[in-house]
């Protein structure tokens, strides 16, 4: 597939919770406790659903691009504040590594 140009998707870092569902003094069908079962557990994989795509290599792994976003707007700045402090060669230095 490869070879074809289609590769699968890498998903990396994709957590997935989900909750127990506890019910006391349960009074119905057995059809009616399967159902409330049956709706908890595919609701919360629905919601799972976004956290499997979003780790997805196929889009470019937007999770964690958006969790190193922050990493990289925080290097931006504080990387030349902190080559500044050195002196103006440190600065220039700070200004590179920074972006």
């Amino acid at each position: 597939m490869k070879n074809m140009g289609l590769t699968l998707a890498n998903v990396d870092g994709a957590s997935i919770r989900i909750n127990s569902l506890t019910l006391t003094n349960i009074f119905g069908s057995p059809n009616d406790i399967i159902f409330k079962f049956k709706s908890h557990y595919i609701s919360r994989l629905k919601k799972n659903l976004f956290n499997v795509i979003g780790a997805s290599d196929l889009f470019g792994n937007p999770a964690n691009f958006v969790k190193h976003l922050g990493t990289g707007v925080n290097d931006f700045f504080y990387m030349p504040i902190s080559g500044a402090v050195r002196g103006p060669l440190g600065a220039g230095k700070g200004i590179v590594l920074g972006t």
